[in-house]
């Protein structure tokens, strides 16, 4: 589906549930794609969104056929955007972000790499939870706070060094992280909480 130059975003609901669809080619005028908008469109394979701003909540949900997203300049994204895209397998955020909302790759069971840019100051509850083979995630710099249950069950993240800007941890954050053998902590850290590390 090829969408027409001059519109500014995504309706809400707008292609949910369509599981054939395959391809979808935004003008650059798309800044926004609302809650739900491809939602259980399971044969989604592409979508350009280098220049979108804003991914609202559940918007890609079930996209099980995505694989890699470059997502640009996003600035905002809400809760379980790309929750159960089982296919995805790298995503890659170099953005002004400043928080990745609850659940955002929540079931990702392909995600094995992340990167996110240096804006990036949060990571939500339940982020990457039970992404179980992720392996690699260059986390921002300026990150401060781990959410609860952020990287529950990433089993196969072996290494992971948090930035000294890190100065909280949510309840079981790396909780079930079961191959996770180095880890190299903030100076920073303050707070951390109970079961962080839990399993």
């Amino acid at each position: 589906i090829i969408f027409e130059d001059g519109r500014k975003y995504v309706d809400r609901g707008l292609m949910n549930g369509c599981t054939t669809l395959k391809e979808v080619v935004l003008p650059s005028s798309v800044t926004s794609i609302k809650r739900s908008a491809f939602s259980g469109c399971s044969s989604l394979q592409t979508i350009n969104m280098e220049n979108v701003k804003d991914i609202g909540g559940s918007a890609f949900a079930d996209c099980s056929s995505l694989q890699a997203l470059d997502l640009g300049d996003v600035e905002g994204i809400d809760s379980s955007a790309f929750t159960g895209c089982s296919g995805l397998t790298e995503v890659h955020i170099s953005g002004a972000i400043k928080s990745q909302a609850a659940g955002m790759f929540d079931s990702c069971t392909a995600l094995r790499e992340g990167t996110f840019g240096g804006g990036l100051t949060e990571i939500g509850e339940k982020a990457f939870y039970n992404c179980s083979a992720l392996e690699s995630v260059t986390l921002s710099p300026n990150l401060q706070t781990i959410g609860n249950w952020a990287f529950h069950g990433c089993k196969s993240l072996a290494s992971l060094t948090l930035p000294n800007s890190v100065t909280s941890l949510g309840e079981y954050a790396f909780a079930n992280c079961t191959n996770l053998s180095e880890l190299k902590l903030s100076l920073g850290l303050d707070k951390s909480a109970p079961y962080a590390f839990y399993g």
